[in-house]
C-alpha cells in the first residue's frame, strides 16, 4: 500500500487509498488484497451490502448502539456527514450503504483506532467517500469549516468522569494480548458477527460475555477482550483537506497533539467515559460545524436525558424526534436516539419504542431487519 506520510506522530498523515470502484466486486478485491491486517485484529463481515470492517477485540469493538444510531439516520441524499468520535469507523462505513452521501468523514482521537478505521474503508473499497481525520472533539471547530456538514452522528462516551469504573489502568499502559488469550477470546479470523447478551451490555461495547447457543444465528456481536496493545504501524488518517488543516494546526504548535492527550490511558475508559470531552464539548462542535437546518443524531443514555436535552437546546440543537431503546418490553430503557435540528422550532416527536428481545430470547423482527434490512 502506497503512503505519503506528512507527519507520523501528527494528526495529518495522508494515506492514498486504492481507487477502484467501490461498487463492483473486483475493486472490492483488489482493495482488501492491498490492506494489512495485523496481529491480534480480525475481519468481521457486517452482513449488510458486502461491507466488513477490521478490528482489535483488544482494543474497544462497536456495539449495538452503533448500529442503531447508523439506522435512524435519514438523511439519504445529503452531501456531506461527520461522525464525531468515529472510533473504528463503523458508523461511517454503515452510513455508505444506508445514504447517498458523497463525502463521509470520521473525526478520531486515538491513533491506532483511526489507522482501523482507515484501513476498513480502504478494504471496503470507500477510500474516496470516507476519509477519517485524527483529531480531538473539543477542536473540531478549528479542524472543520463552520456550518460545513448537513448531518452529524455521535455515540459519545456515556458515563461522567468519575462516575463507575475507569477502564484498564490509565498509568501503566495495556497489555499485549497472547496467543492464549485470542484463542479464548474466539479469534479465528473472519466471523459473523452478533449482539451480545444480554441487551444491556450489548450498548456501547460494554462487557464481553460469550454467545450461548440460543444467540448462534444472531446478527452482529459486539464488546471487546483483555487490555492490549493497538494496531502498530503509522497513523493513515484521510485523503482531505480536513486532514491537512488537523495536521498543520499541531504542527504549528495552534493546537495540543492528540497523541498527548490519549497518552497512558486506556482505549475503552476513552470511549465509555469523558475523560477527554464532555457532552457539553460535543454539542458545541455539532452547533458549530452543522450548517443552518442540518441534523445531529445522537445516541445516549436515558438516565442523562434531562441534561443531553438542555444541553442540545443551549447550543441551538432542537430535538425534533426520539426513540427509547428497550431490552425487552417490560424492562426499562437502556438507550435513547436523538434526531435534532440546528436552529429547529421547538417540537418534539416521541417515537414509538424499539424493543431489542422477544420474551422467549430471540430477537425481535424490527431488530433483525435493522442488521440485515429488508
Amino acid at each position: 500500500m502506497t503512503t505519503d506520510k506528512i507527519d507520523e506522530s501528527g494528526a495529518g498523515a495522508i494515506m492514498r487509498r486504492p481507487s477502484q470502484d467501490s461498487t463492483s466486486p473486483e475493486g472490492r478485491e483488489k482493495d482488501a488484497g492491498a490492506v494489512p491486517v495485523y496481529p491480534g485484529e480480525r475481519i468481521d463481515d457486517l452482513q449488510r451490502a458486502g461491507l466488513r470492517i477490521i478490528q482489535d477485540p483488544a482494543r474497544f469493538c462497536f456495539g449495538m448502539d452503533a448500529v442503531l444510531l447508523s439506522a435512524y439516520v435519514q438523511m439519504k441524499k445529503a452531501r456531506r456527514g461527520l461522525d464525531l468520535g468515529t472510533g473504528n469507523g463503523i458508523i461511517p462505513i454503515l452510513l455508505s450503504d444506508r445514504t447517498d452521501c458523497a463525502s463521509l468523514t470520521g473525526l478520531e482521537i486515538q491513533a491506532a483506532s483511526a489507522d482501523l478505521a482507515e484501513r476498513s474503508a480502504a478494504l471496503n473499497g470507500l477510500g474516496e467517500r470516507i476519509h477519517i481525520v485524527r483529531g480531538d472533539i473539543r477542536e473540531a471547530d478549528r479542524i472543520f469549516a463552520a456550518a460545513s456538514f448537513d448531518f452529524i452522528t455521535c455515540n459519545p462516551p456515556y458515563r461522567q468522569a468519575g462516575s463507575g469504573r475507569i477502564s484498564g489502568t490509565p498509568a501503566g499502559g495495556p497489555r499485549r494480548q497472547t496467543p492464549t488469550d485470542q484463542k479464548a477470546a474466539g479469534e479465528s479470523g473472519t466471523g459473523n458477527l452478533h449482539p451480545q447478551e444480554p441487551a444491556d451490555r450489548a450498548i456501547h461495547g460494554d462487557g464481553a460475555l460469550p454467545a450461548d447457543a440460543k444467540r448462534a444465528e444472531a446478527p452482529i456481536r459486539t464488546g471487546d477482550a483483555a487490555d492490549a496493545e493497538g494496531a502498530e504501524g503509522p497513523i493513515r488518517t484521510g485523503d482531505a483537506a480536513d486532514a491537512e488543516r488537523a495536521e498543520a494546526l499541531i504542527r504549528t504548535g495552534d493546537i495540543m497533539d492528540a497523541e498527548d492527550r490519549t497518552r497512558g490511558l486506556d482505549p475503552r475508559a476513552i470511549a465509555r467515559h469523558e475523560i477527554l470531552c464532555t457532552f457539553e464539548d460535543v454539542a458545541r462542535a455539532a452547533s458549530v460545524l452543522l450548517r443552518p437546518g442540518g441534523h445531529f443524531y445522537l445516541v445516549h443514555r436515558p438516565l442523562r436525558l434531562a441534561e443531553i436535552i438542555a444541553g442540545l437546546c443551549a447550543h441551538g440543537l432542537e430535538p425534533k424526534r426520539m426513540r427509547l431503546v428497550y431490552p425487552y418490553v417490560d424492562k426499562a430503557p437502556n438507550m435513547v436516539l436523538l434526531d435534532c435540528v440546528r436552529g429547529g422550532a421547538p417540537e418534539l416527536r416521541v417515537e414509538p419504542p424499539l424493543i431489542v428481545y422477544e420474551k422467549n430470547g430471540a430477537y425481535t423482527p424490527e431488530l433483525l431487519r435493522i442488521y440485515y434490512g429488508n
